[in-house]
């Protein structure tokens, strides 16, 4: 994403142009470049935005893992209030064995590959989503600890799961079959997680893998996709914090001699 404005020298009139550019990570880097020096081939300076400019964090630690509690507990709440008038429990397919723990584990060694090439993807559409959650969700996470972020990561994996694979899932399974309602259910996946028309038919396309890992056992196990999911958004949650506080360290340009 390329944004440009101008200042003036207020000494000789010059007008410098100041372009903030944030191609491939969370970096942001502020080039103010004379169009006369550059005819000159005289020094560019580079210098750090002004404190007007810097990026405000919305939210603090504590009011943003607060936050996440009660929209990921209400989750939990819809799908048992859900569950309770459709007649399904909630956790009537969750149960533990360290073979689904397992299986849980390999299944996300695919959504990460996928989730790697995609964000390191330079085509626009990839490029969009990532600008986005550097932008909106990575400052909010470099605030937390690292047991924040097992904690996150944990609640987004297992609220979810209770909501759309361990209660909508098995309630549509009834009414119209497994394959159609896996079908609606991550439809529906994408619609909550829908932010950019590209965004929306991949959380549909993960909707739809996370349903499907609850079968790879002879019986079907919420705990393999609530371990895939909690486990994947976990190393997202990492790769988006490393690569925050990797642009936070970067310093201005030096002169170009």
């Amino acid at each position: 994403m390329t944004t440009a404005g101008s200042v003036s020298d207020g000494s000789s009139g010059t007008r410098f142009k100041w372009n903030h550019i944030n191609p491939h990570t969370c970096s942001s880097q502020h080039n103010l470049t004379s169009p006369n020096n550059s005819k000159n081939n005289q020094p560019t300076v580079s210098e750090p935005p002004d404190a007007n400019d810097e990026q405000q964090i919305p939210l603090d630690r504590s009011a943003f893992l607060n936050l996440a509690g009660v929209c990921e507990g209400g989750l939990v709440a819809i799908a048992f209030v859900v569950g309770w008038f459709v007649h399904v429990n909630p956790v009537q397919q969750l149960y533990f064995d360290w073979w689904s723990l397992l299986v849980g584990v390999l299944a996300t060694v695919p959504m990460l590959v996928l989730f790697g090439v995609l964000y390191w993807t330079d085509l626009p559409p990839f490029r969009r989503i990532r600008d986005m959650l550097c932008e909106m969700l990575s400052p909010l996470l470099a605030q937390c600890r690292w047991f924040d972020i097992v904690l996150l990561a944990f609640m987004a994996g297992l609220c979810e799961e209770l909501l759309f694979r361990g209660t909508l899932q098995i309630w549509a399974s009834g009414q119209w079959g497994l394959p159609t309602a896996i079908v609606v259910v991550s439809i529906v996946f994408g619609l909550v997680h829908f932010v950019t028309p590209t965004y929306f038919i991949l959380a549909a396309a993960i909707a739809a893998y996370l349903s499907g890992t609850m079968y790879l056992v002879d019986r079907p196990n919420l705990l393999i996709p609530i371990t895939t999911h909690a486990l994947y958004d976990y190393i997202g949650f990492l790769v988006l914090v490393a690569e925050y506080r990797k642009s936070q360290r970067q310093s201005p340009l030096p002169l170009n001699q």
